[in-house]
């Protein structure tokens, strides 16, 4: 009864945690964020990666998602996607925007980088993958931060 009575009292909690840190202030809410929807599709008998993004993009294999400084970015499988699991997200290149590699969203599927405000220019990166057979992929596309007034980068 005991262990019951303290696995209750954890889960309690942690539920508590998890509410109090979704609790934010309305200047939060109106933080800017770009979600990349991942997804597989085959082509020609061939899998390929198809992505989409909150900006209206979409592309297989090579999207290029627009981004403004400081906002976040998160990469998340698509509805129904055949794909298992994302297994990382990293810079090919110079770190122009990457200041760091994005990190898995806890307790979930998506990955998730915060942008500095100081970046500027394009950058490729790989998205690696496990199709739901098991399947191993890695595909390159790229963030760009477009030039200051082309009114694009981001929702």
């Amino acid at each position: 009864m005991k262990k019951i009575i303290i696995l209750l009292t954890g889960i309690v909690f942690l539920i508590t945690i998890l509410v109090a840190g979704g609790c934010k202030s309305a200047t939060d809410r109106k933080a800017e964020k770009v979600e990349i929807y991942l997804s597989s599709v085959k082509v020609d008998g061939v899998e390929h990666l198809k992505m989409r993004d909150s900006n209206g993009n979409s592309a297989i294999d090579s999207l290029i998602t627009d981004v403004k400084p400081g906002v976040k970015v998160f990469w998340r499988l698509d509805s129904l996607s055949g794909i298992k699991k994302i297994l990382g997200i990293y810079s090919r290149g110079e770190r122009n925007i990457f200041k760091k590699d994005p990190g898995r969203v806890f307790l979930g599927k998506s990955f998730k980088l915060k942008l500095s405000d100081d970046i500027k220019g394009d950058e490729k990166y790989a998205v690696e993958y496990r199709l739901e057979d098991k399947t191993e992929q890695s595909i390159d596309p790229y963030l760009r931060v477009p030039p200051p007034g082309s009114g694009t980068g981001g929702n």
